[in-house]
């Protein structure tokens, strides 16, 4: 038998809100069963298979938007040190005119 969770246990185990799940399965972006029996109230039950497919996708985003980010930060520092260096370069010669 397939484990399924609760919307709150789905949210836990992504690390997003309740409502971010609620929403992800009324756009059809995570299939969900809604095991109310016709209350009024829908109870979702989402696979462990899904949310396991999800968190795997979610990860490799995250992993691709920080290699972006250090390669950016690196550039950044670059720049730094470029920045640094004219910085030095200018201080030497506001000094030299002092100087003089």
């Amino acid at each position: 038998m397939k484990e399924e969770l609760t919307i709150k246990q789905a949210a836990e185990l992504l690390g997003v809100n309740r409502e971010t799940i609620a929403r992800w399965i009324r756009d059809g972006r995570i299939p969900a069963v809604n095991v109310s029996g016709g209350s009024e109230r829908p109870r979702w039950r989402i696979a462990r298979a899904t949310l396991d497919g999800v968190r795997r996708g979610r990860e490799r985003a995250l992993g691709h938007d920080a290699a972006g980010a250090v390669r950016r930060l690196r550039r950044v520092e670059a720049k730094m040190v470029e920045l640094q260096a004219l910085l030095r370069e200018v201080r030497e010669l506001v000094d030299e005119r002092r100087q003089e």
